[in-house]
């Protein structure tokens, strides 16, 4: 089972700081990046956020995770770090649709 967690990047210049999430699987770990930036009044000096929207939002985007991992059950075990990598940050597709008069027409025909 894949494990989640939040992590921190250097810090640039100007203090802020990009928001990683570190996933771990079969002993492999991979960072998934996040678009979530904190600035440094939001750090304590021991590299904990202590902003708690940030951290709700970070909290949110762990759930996600799991719970897309929790929807594969036991097919987890055997996808290597990189396939669950792109699994999870593959865009969702909307449902195919079907074309009723163009199967109409085939049917028809």
């Amino acid at each position: 089972m894949a494990v989640f967690n939040e992590e921190l990047q250097k810090a640039k210049m100007d203090g802020s700081r990009k928001v990683m999430i570190r996933m771990v699987h079969k002993r492999e770990s991979r960072r998934i990046p996040t678009s979530i930036i904190v600035d440094a009044k939001s750090v304590t000096k021991s590299g904990k956020i202590k902003d708690q929207s940030v951290m709700d939002e970070i909290e949110d985007l762990l759930m996600y995770y799991r719970k897309k991992c929790n929807k594969l059950s036991l097919s987890i075990d055997s996808m290597s770090i990189n396939d669950l990598y792109d699994y999870l940050t593959k865009k969702e597709q909307a449902e195919e649709r079907i074309d009723f008069l163009a199967f109409f027409r085939k049917y028809m025909a």
